[in-house]
C-alpha cells in the first residue's frame, strides 16, 4: 500500500506542470462557455481544445495517446474550420491529417506490439533541408490560391494549416522534428486566434489552447531529445558490451587452441 501511494506521489510529481496546464486550461473553457452559451455552433471548439491539450501533452510524454488524442481533436477542428471559411485547414484535416493520424496509431501500435523500433526518429540533414524548401513552397502556393477565393485571414491560413500538417505528418511516423512545425504552427496560430477571437469571442478558447500548445510542444521537445539522448546511450552500451564479450570469446578460443 505504501509502495502504491509513493508511486502515486512520484507520478503526480514528474506531470505535475502536466496536470496544472490541463486543469488550468479546462477552467478557460468553462469559463468561456459560462460567459457564451451554447447558442454559437463553435462550442464545438472547446472539445477540440479539450482533446487538444490531451494530445499535446501525451505527445510530449511520447505515448500513442498523444496520436489518439490528435485525431479525436482533428475531428472537431474540421468543423468548426468549415464553420469559419477557413477552407485549406478544413481540407489539411479531414484529408491529410485525419489519415496520417490513423496510419501513425496503427503504425506506431505495431512497433509496441512487436517490439521493433522505438518509436523516436530524426531526419537526416538532408530530408531537413528538403522538407523546409517544401514547406515554403507548398505554404506559399496555399496562400495564393486561398486569396483568389476570398479565404479569411489566408496570409495566416496558409502557413498555420501547412505547418500543422508537416507537423502531424512527422508526429505520424514519429520523427522527432515534428516540434519545429507544431511550434512554428502555435506562434502564428496565436496571431491568428487573436485575430479570430476579435470576430468572435467563441474562439477564445482556441486562443488560450494555442498559447498552452506552444508551452507544452516546447516541453515535448526537451523530452524526446532526452528520450533519444537515452536510446543512442543505451545503443552504444549494448554495442561496447557486445564487443568485450567478443573480444573475451575470441581470447578464450585462442587460449584453448594454445593448450
Amino acid at each position: 500500500m505504501e509502495k502504491q501511494k509513493l508511486n502515486f506521489k512520484n507520478l503526480i510529481k514528474e506531470n505535475l506542470m502536466y496536470i496544472i496546464i490541463f486543469i488550468l486550461d479546462l477552467i478557460l473553457i468553462c469559463v468561456n462557455r459560462a460567459i457564451n452559451g451554447f447558442e454559437n455552433i463553435l462550442w464545438i471548439s472547446d472539445l477540440s481544445s479539450f482533446f487538444g491539450i490531451l494530445n499535446v501533452i501525451f505527445t510530449a510524454k511520447h505515448t500513442i495517446f498523444g496520436l489518439i488524442f490528435n485525431l479525436i481533436s482533428t475531428i472537431f477542428i474540421s468543423v468548426t474550420s468549415i464553420y469559419q471559411k477557413l477552407w485549406l485547414n478544413a481540407v489539411c484535416c479531414i484529408f491529410i491529417s485525419a489519415p496520417s493520424l490513423l496510419i501513425g496509431i496503427i503504425k506506431w501500435h505495431k512497433n509496441e506490439k512487436s517490439g521493433n523500433g522505438q518509436n523516436l526518429n530524426t531526419l537526416s540533414k538532408k530530408s531537413r533541408i528538403f522538407v523546409f524548401i517544401s514547406f515554403i513552397i507548398i505554404s506559399i502556393i496555399s496562400l495564393l490560391i486561398l486569396k483568389y477565393f476570398n479565404g479569411n485571414l489566408y496570409y495566416l491560413d496558409a502557413f498555420y494549416s501547412i505547418s500543422c500538417v508537416y507537423g502531424i505528418l512527422l508526429c505520424s511516423f514519429a520523427f522527432i522534428d515534428q516540434f519545429k512545425y507544431f511550434i512554428t504552427s502555435n506562434v502564428i496560430g496565436i496571431v491568428m486566434y487573436t485575430i479570430l477571437t476579435i470576430q468572435n469571442i467563441n474562439n477564445l478558447p482556441f486562443l488560450f489552447t494555442t498559447i498552452i500548445y506552444l508551452i507544452v510542444n516546447i516541453m515535448g521537445c526537451i523530452n524526446w531529445i532526452k528520450i533519444k539522448k537515452n536510446i543512442e546511450n543505451n545503443t552504444t552500451e549494448s554495442k561496447e558490451l557486445k564487443n568485450e564479450l567478443s573480444t573475451t570469446q575470441n581470447e578464450n578460443q585462442v587460449s584453448l587452441k594454445n593448450i
